[in-house]
C-alpha cells in the first residue's frame, strides 16, 4: 500500500501543477526594471541583446528623462571609476566606442591620501601598462545605453518621466507581481528588478529587510578648471 501511494502522489502533484494558469489583469511584461540609471539600463540592454530573451517583453521605468550628452555638453558632476571588467561589458553592449569618442579619462594609478595623517592607499595593476580604471560621467553611460536599447533592442520598452507608487508581490502561484504607476496604470509582470539606487523605494514597498547606518560625513562635488599639469601618473585625491 505504501509503495502504491508513493507512486500515485507525484502524479497528483504534476497533474495539479499542469492545470494551474495565470491571467494578467493589466498590461503584461515578462520583466519590469524599475530605475533607468546605469544598473537598470545595463540590465535592460543585456537582456535585449541576449538571444535567449528576444521573445521576452522588458519594460524600463524611470522618473527622469534620459538623453545622451554631446562633446559640447557640460561635464557631469557624477562620475564613476569604471574597472576593466566593466569596460569589457560596455564593449559587448556596443557603447564603449561612443564613450571614448565623447570623453573618458584613463587612470593608471589611483592614490588616496588622508589630510589628517600620513595614511594612504594606492591602487595599481601588476603590469604598469594596464589601466586601473577609466573615469566616465554617469549620464554618458546612461545615455549611450539608452540609445543602444532604442536602436537594437525591439523587445525592450523604456518609459521615462514615470513614477512607480506601489509594487505588490503575488499571493499565489496563479498570480503575477503588480506595479502601479502614478497615473493609475497597473502593470503585471513575472519579475521585478529594483534598480532605483541605494534608497530604493522598491525595497521599501516590498518590505525587504536590510541594515544601514550613517557615517556622519559630507562632501562637495564640483567641476574645476585647472592649469595643464603633467604627472608621471594620474593622481586622484
Amino acid at each position: 500500500m505504501v509503495s502504491m501511494i508513493s507512486r500515485i502522489f507525484p502524479l497528483i502533484r504534476c497533474s495539479y501543477s499542469s492545470t494551474t494558469t495565470t491571467t494578467a489583469i493589466g498590461p503584461f511584461y515578462d520583466i519590469i526594471i524599475i530605475g533607468g540609471g546605469m544598473v537598470g539600463n545595463a540590465m535592460a540592454c543585456s537582456l535585449g541583446l541576449n538571444q535567449y530573451f528576444k521573445s521576452k517583453k522588458v519594460l524600463v521605468l524611470d522618473s527622469a528623462e534620459i538623453k545622451a550628452p554631446t562633446k559640447d555638453s557640460p561635464y557631469g558632476n557624477r562620475v564613476t571609476a569604471v574597472s576593466p571588467p566593466s569596460i569589457l561589458l560596455f564593449q559587448k553592449l556596443g557603447i564603449w566606442n561612443d564613450l571614448v569618442n565623447l570623453r573618458v579619462k584613463r587612470v593608471d594609478r589611483l592614490q588616496v591620501l588622508d589630510s589628517c595623517s600620513q595614511s594612504s592607499i594606492r591602487f595599481a595593476q601588476p603590469d604598469p601598462t594596464n589601466e586601473v580604471a577609466y573615469m566616465i560621467e554617469n549620464h554618458a553611460i546612461v545615455g549611450f545605453l539608452s540609445n543602444r536599447i532604442k536602436a537594437s533592442c525591439p523587445n525592450v520598452t523604456v518609459r521615462t518621466k514615470t513614477k512607480v507608487i506601489d509594487c505588490r508581490t503575488p499571493s499565489g502561484l496563479d498570480e503575477f507581481a503588480t506595479v502601479v504607476l502614478d497615473d493609475g496604470t497597473k502593470l503585471q509582470t513575472s519579475l521585478i528588478i529594483g534598480a532605483d539606487g541605494a534608497r530604493s523605494m522598491v525595497r521599501d514597498m516590498l518590505n525587504f529587510q536590510y541594515t544601514s547606518w550613517g557615517y556622519g560625513q559630507s562632501a562637495v562635488v564640483a567641476n574645476l578648471q585647472v592649469e595643464a599639469v603633467t604627472f608621471p601618473f594620474n593622481l586622484i585625491v
